[in-house]
Order: C-alpha cells, then sequence, then structure tokens
C-alpha cells in the first residue's frame, strides 16, 4: 500500500477545505439510482378503500391517502413490475389492489408490498393478452383479457381456470360481472352468460349468448349489477353507445344512448349501494337502482377532455379520473385536482439537455414523416420540477433549441411553423407568410430538426420544401440555403459539428450531406454541399436509414443507422474522400467479433462528460460504451433493469450526468458517473457526507475539474482508492485497494489535474 510522503501533503494542504456544504447535500441523487419521471395528467381507471384512492395512469399509480391528505406512486422503478397499466381493482374484503398489464402481467399489491404473477403474460398461445377489467367475487378475481376470461385465487396467488366464453376463436372479454347466480362476459361479439353452478365453463358450449337486446351481435364493454338488475353498455356507432339493462323477467330495456366511458357503483362495496353512476365524456350521471335519475347528482361537464372513469367514495365525494387534469376530487359543487409532478404526457418526441436543465418536447412525426397529430406540449426539469406548457391551436413539436442569451426557446413544429417562444408564451411564429418557409398540404409548415451553430445561427429542416434547408440568423432574417444537391430532397436531420461544417442526412436513406459554410455561415450563396452514401468497408451500403448524428469530445461524429452505428475519425476530410467509409466498430465478447448493436436499429446517441457513448436502440434498451468504445459497460433492457421500456425514442445527458431516456413507457433518469468539468475547484463537494452506517451505494465527488487524478487516503496517508475522474466527476465504493470496506474515521481526498497546477483536498467521514 502506497503511503503519501511529506511533501505529498504539503502540496495539498494549503488547499484543505471541507468539500461539503448543507446546500449540496439536499436533494443529491446519488450515482447509479434510477427515477420515474412519469405523466400523472390522464387517469384511465380509479379504484379506491377506506382510506385511499388509486388513480391508474398509463404508466404507474397515483395514492391519494384520504385522511393525511398526501400523495405517492407506484411504478415499474419502485415497486411495481412493469408499465403499460391495463386495469386496476380493488378487493375490500382482502385489501389489496390488482394492477393488470397490456402485456398480461399481473401485480397484487397489499400492505405497501408488490407480487408478481407472470403466467398470462408467459403464455405463447395467444397474440393479444392485455387485462382489460376485474371482478371479485367468493375470494376470487375474474380478469377480463383479450383471448377469454382467467381466474385468480386471491388467497393462493394461483390462476386456477381460464375461459373461452365464444367457441371456436379467442374473442377479447372487455368486462365480467356475477349477477343474478351467474357469471355474465362482454365481449367484442356480444353478451354471454354462464349460471356459476354448470360445470366445465371452460367448455364455450357452457355459455349461452344473451338475445334480448337488438342486433347482439355488437360489442359490449361494460357491466355493471345492482342487485337486481344488470347493466350494461352497447356499442351503437364509433361515438355513441346504449345502455341497457335486463330485469328479473330477463327482458332488456333501453336506458339512454349516450358516449359511454363508465359504469360503476355509488361507494367502494357494490353489493352495499343502492346507486350507480354512467360517466360519460362531459358528465357523470348519478341514477337509482331502480333506473331513475338523480337530478341534484349529475356533474356537467368542467373539463374538455374525456373523463374516462370516476368513483363516489360512499356517496360523499366523487373522484374522477380526467384524461388532461389528473385525479379530480368533486365535492358540493367545487373541483380538486390532483395532480403529481411530472411531465404533461408519456409521450416524448426529443429530449434536449442545457446546463443542469432537460427540456422536451412532445408530437413528432412517424417514420414515414407524418406527423401524428399529438397536442403541442414543451416541459422543462429544473430543480427537481417539471415545469409544463401546452399550447391550443398547435401540434406535434418535433424539436427545441434554447437561446441563452434572451431565456428564449426556439421550436419547431411539424404544420405551424417556427416558434419563438418565452416564458411558455408564443411571441412569435415564422411561417409561410412572413418567412421563405414552405408549405406542404392544407398549409401544413413542417419544421424539424434545429441546430445552432457557433455563430449563433439556427439551421433548421423545412420538410416537403423545394429548399429543406433554412437559416434564421439572431436578428430574427431567415434565409434560403438554396443548395442544388438537396433540391427537392426531403432532409432527415441536421447536426451542427465541428471543424466549421454542418452535418445531416436525407430521409430514409443511408445518405449524409455536409455543408462547408466557406467563412459565410450567414451566406450560403458560396457554400460547398456534397452528399455521400455510408458504406462498409467493401464499398457496399450496409444501413437502409439514418436516425441521428453527435459528435464524441474528440470531434470524431458519430452516426446512428437502422444496422448499428458508424464513426467518422476524420470528418475534416468529409470533401475529399472519393466515397464515404466511416469506421464500423467491432467488438470481441465471449470469442466472437462482431460490429456493435449490428441488427439494431439505433434511435439517439449521447456522448457523456466521461466520454462514453450512450446509444439508444428501437426495441433492445440502452447500450452504454467506454470511451475508445472497446468495451460495453451497461446494457440497460426492461426485462433486467429499471429501464421503463425497450423502444428508447430520444436521450439527453445533463451537466451533473444524469441521463434522461424517452421511452414509449415514459421518462426515466439514472445516475451516471460522469459529469461535466468545471474551471476551478470552488464548488467541489461529495456526497453523502458523512457515509453512515448501513449505506452501500456509491460516495460521489463532484464538480471537479475536467479528468483530475483523486487519491483517497486515510488520516495518517496510507493510500486506500486511487481513480481519474470522468469528467467532472469521481466515485469510490467504500472499499480500499485490497476490496475490503474501510474502517470508520476520516478520510482525505486529493485531486490534482495532470500537470500539477490545480489542487484540491477534502475530507470525508466515514462511519461503517
Amino acid at each position: 500500500m502506497r503511503v503519501l510522503t511529506r511533501m505529498d501533503l504539503r502540496l495539498f494542504l494549503p488547499a484543505l477545505t471541507w468539500l461539503l456544504l448543507a446546500s449540496h447535500v439536499s436533494g443529491q441523487v446519488p450515482v447509479g439510482k434510477w427515477r420515474a419521471h412519469l405523466s400523472w395528467s390522464s387517469i384511465q381507471d380509479v379504484a379506491g378503500s377506506d382510506e385511499r384512492i388509486f388513480a391508474a395512469a398509463s404508466n404507474g399509480i397515483l395514492i391519494y391517502h384520504k385522511e393525511y391528505n398526501n400523495t405517492a406512486t407506484l411504478h415499474k422503478i419502485n415497486k411495481l413490475s412493469d408499465a403499460g397499466i391495463s386495469a386496476i381493482g380493488y378487493a375490500p374484503q382482502q385489501q389489496l389492489l390488482m394492477v393488470g398489464y397490456r402485456s398480461g402481467n399481473l401485480d397484487v399489491w397489499k400492505d405497501g408490498s408488490v407480487s408478481n404473477y407472470p403466467a398470462i403474460e408467459d403464455q405463447m398461445f395467444y397474440p393479444s393478452k392485455r387485462i382489460n377489467s376485474m371482478a371479485f367475487y367468493e375470494g376470487q378475481a375474474w380478469l377480463a383479457c383479450d383471448f377469454g376470461v382467467v381466474v385468480f385465487d386471491l388467497s393462493s396467488g394461483e390462476f386456477v381456470d381460464t375461459y373461452s366464453p365464444v367457441a371456436g376463436t379467442d374473442v377479447p372479454v372487455l368486462d365480467v360481472e356475477h349477477h343474478d347466480q351467474a357469471w355474465w362476459a362482454a365481449t367484442s361479439q356480444g353478451l354471454f352468460r354462464a349460471p356459476d353452478d354448470a360445470p366445465n365453463l371452460d367448455n364455450p358450449a357452457r355459455w349461452e349468448q344473451v338475445t334480448a337486446f337488438p342486433d347482439p351481435g355488437r360489442r359490449v364493454t361494460d357491466l355493471l349489477s345492482t342487485g337486481t338488475n344488470l347493466l350494461f353498455s352497447v356499442s351503437l356507432n364509433a361515438d355513441n353507445e346504449e345502455v341497457y339493462y335486463l330485469n328479473p323477467t330477463g327482458q332488456a330495456d333501453l336506458l339512454l344512448e349516450t358516449d359511454v366511458q363508465a359504469i360503476e357503483p355509488v361507494g367502494n362495496r357494490p353489493e352495499q349501494t343502492e346507486r350507480f353512476y354512467i360517466c360519460t365524456s362531459n358528465r357523470v350521471l348519478v341514477y337509482e337502482s331502480g333506473m331513475t335519475p338523480v337530478p341534484a347528482g349529475t356533474v356537467e361537464r368542467y373539463t374538455a377532455r374525456p373523463l374516462p372513469t370516476a368513483l363516489f367514495d360512499d356517496g360523499r365525494d366523487l373522484w374522477i379520473g380526467d384524461a388532461a387534469k389528473g385525479l379530480i376530487r368533486y365535492r358540493q359543487g367545487s373541483a380538486e385536482s390532483i395532480v403529481y409532478n411530472g411531465p404533461p404526457s408519456d409521450h416524448t418526441f426529443v429530449l434536449k439537455s442545457y446546463g443542469t436543465e432537460i427540456l422536451g418536447v412532445g408530437g413528432g412525426y412517424d417514420e414515414d414523416g407524418d406527423p401524428l397529430g399529438r397536442r403541442a406540449s414543451l416541459y422543462r426539469y429544473s430543480q427537481e420540477q417539471w415545469g409544463n406548457n401546452l399550447y391550443e391551436g398547435y401540434t406535434d413539436f418535433a424539436d427545441l433549441v434554447p437561446l441563452p442569451e434572451s431565456n428564449r426557446l426556439m421550436v419547431a413544429s411539424w404544420g405551424d411553423g417556427l416558434l419563438e417562444i418565452d416564458g411558455g408564451q408564443v411571441l412569435r411564429r415564422y411561417d409561410q407568410d412572413n418567412s421563405p418557409l414552405e408549405t406542404y398540404q392544407l398549409d401544413q409548415v413542417r419544421v424539424g430538426n434545429l441546430c445552432r451553430d457557433s455563430q449563433g445561427l439556427l439551421w433548421m429542416v423545412n420538410d416537403r420544401a423545394d429548399d429543406p434547408v433554412k437559416i434564421l440568423a439572431s436578428n430574427g432574417r431567415m434565409v434560403t440555403a438554396s443548395y442544388d444537391a438537396l433540391k427537392g430532397r426531403r432532409v432527415g436531420g441536421l447536426f451542427c459539428g465541428d471543424q466549421g461544417f454542418r452535418w445531416g442526412y436525407l430521409h430514409n436513406t443511408p445518405l449524409v450531406f455536409a455543408v462547408d459554410p466557406n467563412g459565410t455561415p450567414a451566406d450560403p450563396s458560396d457554400d460547398r454541399v456534397r452528399i455521400q452514401e455510408v458504406l462498409n468497408f467493401n464499398g457496399q451500403s450496409f444501413a437502409k436509414s439514418i436516425h441521428a448524428m453527435d459528435k464524441d469530445m474528440e470531434g470524431n461524429i458519430w452516426i446512428a443507422t437502422d444496422e448499428g452505428v458508424a464513426v467518422d475519425y476524420d470528418p475534416g476530410a468529409f470533401f475529399e474522400r472519393d466515397d464515404y467509409r466511416p469506421n464500423r466498430v467491432r467488438m470481441t465478447i465471449d470469442g466472437y467479433t462482431q460490429y456493435i448493436l449490428r441488427d439494431n436499429k439505433v434511435m439517439d446517441i449521447e456522448v457523456d462528460p466521461g466520454n462514453r457513448k450512450w446509444m439508444a436502440t428501437e426495441r433492445s434498451g440502452v447500450y452504454v460504451f467506454s470511451e475508445d468504445t472497446q468495451q460495453l459497460l451497461a446494457h440497460y433492457r426492461s426485462s433486467t433493469s429499471p429501464l421503463l421500456s425497450d423502444s428508447v425514442q430520444s436521450l439527453a445527458i445533463n451537466d451533473k450526468g444524469m441521463v434522461f431516456f424517452a421511452t414509449a413507457a415514459g421518462i426515466c433518469s439514472y445516475r451516471g458517473e460522469a459529469s461535466s468539468g468545471r474551471d476551478n475547484f470552488s464548488d467541489a463537494y461529495v456526497f453523502p457526507n458523512p457515509v453512515r452506517p448501513g449505506y452501500d451505494g456509491k460516495i460521489t465527488i463532484t464538480n471537479l475539474v475536467q479528468g483530475v487524478n483523486v487519491k483517497i487516503t486515510d488520516i495518517s496517508g496510507n493510500l486506500v482508492y486511487e481513480t481519474v475522474a470522468k469528467g467532472g466527476q469521481a466515485t469510490w465504493d467504500g472499499r480500499n485497494l485490497a476490496g475490503h470496506r474501510v474502517a470508520s474515521g476520516v478520510y482525505l481526498i486529493f485531486m490534482t489535474n495532470e500537470d500539477g497546477s490545480k489542487t484540491h483536498v477534502g475530507k470525508l467521514l466515514f462511519l461503517k
């Protein structure tokens, strides 16, 4: 073991300070920590107990405690096993919550812990295994699934039966209910009934189709037993349903025609209620069990979005799952929105980092370049909070670039042109009437990728235009980059790289282009432009399309394709090459050498402050490669890590080393080991400090000068650990060079850059 000499100590002691300040500790996220950043704005299902309300969003559950007036969340990163929630239900006698997923997976929450039952998901026989709803009866849960009905025993935690009410095919069952000593199944092909004492319900012949209403083969969606009557909704057309009730004589009477979102009982225990409600897109209708409306119980619309579900809390409060305002408590004519902080939607098209902040937009376009038709949204993650803005009259935000000198944002819309936004307000819109931007079909002004060069010029893609590249100067003047090589071509993306070049790629092709502004970036008339196909070492094309480009800390250009990645180690020679053959990185794993991410569609590439490459794929999660790309450091998949989904659209890494993933199931983040380096050590600190007994995570030394050497010694100067900072951050696992956990005491942290011109020393209290 090395001991620091007296000269070593003299070198560092003048700078000896405590690294820890109380302001630094608050809210620190340990290295290796995952967090979910889900949207709680749209609630699709609500269940309740005497103490809590459970509100299901697409990928998590918001729990509201009535007595304490506080909220908590359940999601894949803390306790749930999956994302993509399709149904929830609360069993009051067993005091447990069941969570069903689109994948067929099933979770059971009880007393704060979650048990997982994946048997339905693991079945290979059914093309769709979605759990649509659930009903509880005599210690069992009957699950309505896309292939039939599955019975789950609540005490043993076992699946005991599977029933298919319709013969010959796996017909989706949308709801199931017990009524009048029989089980009823609402299916896409009508309403079916089977006596609960009938043997062999797995035989479709035991199920009888109910024909007591007109055109009985129509889709039946919702069921509710009031004790005396059975209510059910039948699809009439794309917008409306007919609500019928079966009386004790077996006749079906029409109650009303409306757009039914849900039919539910009043109260947590259906067998004790004498009322029920029908939730529509614009109101909640309350009825007595005798099928008479309760005039004072009708809640009229107070939101512009559908009300997919609601729950009456034993007749006192109405809890509404709203599609835009989250969980709403309606009491005595007043409404209160209960929304946990998060982005406005789980559909994120692009994430960008700016300093310590993360910016995102919702909207965009599909693989063919067609707009998605999503409401325009812009959000910012700063100081542990999401700030969200939704924009009426605009759709499909596709990219954004901050203007740090004015604190404004330039936002691209795939249909509404280019917007200048300040404080959530649109200050200016560039379109065909006030700029060179060109239109496509019904006055759509499609603006896509944005990039801002070192001269402050904003480059943008104008899709479906004769001249697809436009340039906006800081004075607000926009010019057309009229390049013959790009005339009428569809540009997939732009990237402002080094060597003064502006890079891009053509939509759904393996073609890369570069623009050399020739020293006059504001005047495109004298620019050089060249398009080249991305080729393999043998001169053959290896990819069909390009999806992203980025540069690493050494100036190399990385290209993400549908067949892995390629890297240009000499981008300055692009115009001098006869053909374009960027390097395809090979890696040997378990004796087998292959191109990295071959056969993977890579959607995005981000380089962290340690020059490590993070690569997001369409179906295989995220890969992390070392600085030289010769080592796979990590592979995050939804099945083996807290990553919410294997489909990752966009990545962003902020200066603190927080990596944000825009997945198909929402945004999540991971605290990486690398952060941006600083000019000096004035803000350097370590956390946690002190390290308390039982802590087994990473100890992080951050806000360091780029790439410094870090030595940790005990108070006597014995070296216990040494490393090099990744960017401006180093970590320690609390173990010495022999791999043993160090003893309690004070430890010194010595930091110095390569030439010794910048040094710093800190202290750490370690309690074993």
